[in-house]
């Protein structure tokens, strides 16, 4: 539903290889590579964080600073001092092994279908197979595409697992949650929700801020690192430096360098306290309370 059928519907070399060529250019340029270059920028500096107080040493730069030579090199501005075991600390990110489990409900499996759930390094591979028809369906997820990842009770028994694209494409207007099994085995469907989701936090959207905050906190060491070594071997710590200085090292035709942001965004996102809110709907929890007798329980809404 909703897919490219190019031809008479029987192309299939042609499908593979416009699905070759957009999972390269998925993995080139979207989400997955920015992933792997936000990591490969933390990598490098994380480095530099390490070698950058070797020159402090080795140029016999006072770190943190005094009070004056504070003031002299950054002004009113100046920038926190954080202690070096800090600074040159590496905060790897986790890694997670493959893991595959067969989500595959007893209803599909009496059509003959199976379906399966693979969690690869930096995506979701969810795969559907028709014995009869010989049909494969197979749908690759960024992690930083699942925006949420929830497990479900229903009718007091019934369990099911929500992961926003995954179980739900674009353009779907019904979503196919996983329900593995009979449809009451809570526990599975528990272990892939905290597998699933634990990859989420890590290598989704909230994985790239946290990775971004770290690099904001390695170049605000790094400007705080820097001028004092200028300092110490006599260079100019100014900027943008003198005109003198950019003749001397660029020569005539040195690049044009703007006057710093009067507002930096220098602080990392600001961090709040959990909250959570009942926002149930009476109503409609009273309603299906009494269509079922009382066997569907009282439902439960919160964020």
């Amino acid at each position: 539903e909703g897919g490219i059928v190019p031809g008479c519907g029987c192309s299939q070399e042609l499908v593979q290889e416009i699905v070759r060529e957009l999972n390269l250019r998925k993995d080139g340029r979207g989400k997955v590579a920015q992933m792997r270059q936000q990591r490969f920028m933390l990598e490098k500096l994380s480095k530099l964080a390490v070698q950058v107080p070797l020159l402090l040493t080795h140029f016999g730069a006072a770190y943190p600073p005094d009070e004056a030579t504070l003031r002299r090199i950054f002004g009113a501005n100046a920038p926190p001092m954080r202690p070096l075991a800090e600074v040159g600390c590496i905060e790897r990110m986790p890694e997670f092994q493959p893991s595959a489990y067969d989500v595959t409900c007893c209803l599909q499996s009496l059509c003959c279908t199976s379906r399966s759930l693979e969690l690869a390094q930096d995506e979701a591979i969810l795969t559907t197979k028709q014995s009869i028809t010989g049909t494969v369906v197979t749908s690759r997820v960024p992690y930083a595409n699942i925006q949420s990842v929830d497990s479900k009770n229903v009718c007091g028994c019934l369990a099911l697992l929500e992961a926003g694209e995954l179980t739900k494409p674009p353009g779907q207007a019904e979503g196919q949650p996983m329900q593995p099994g009979c449809g009451c085995d809570a526990g599975l469907v528990e272990r892939i929700r905290a597998d699933l989701q634990a990859r989420v936090d890590v290598r989704g959207n909230m994985g790239q801020i946290k990775q971004l905050e770290k690099m904001m906190t390695k170049f605000g060491d790094f400007a705080a690192e820097l001028p004092l070594i200028l300092d110490k071997v006599g260079a100019d710590t100014s900027y943008p430096p003198s005109q003198q200085t950019m003749n001397a090292v660029y020569g005539a035709q040195g690049p044009e360098i703007s006057p710093p942001s009067e507002m930096p965004h220098e602080m990392p996102s600001q961090n709040f306290p959990t909250r959570s809110f009942n926002v149930r709907n009476e109503c409609q929890n009273l309603c299906g309370f009494i269509g079922t007798c009382g066997i569907a329980g009282c439902l439960k809404h919160e964020i």
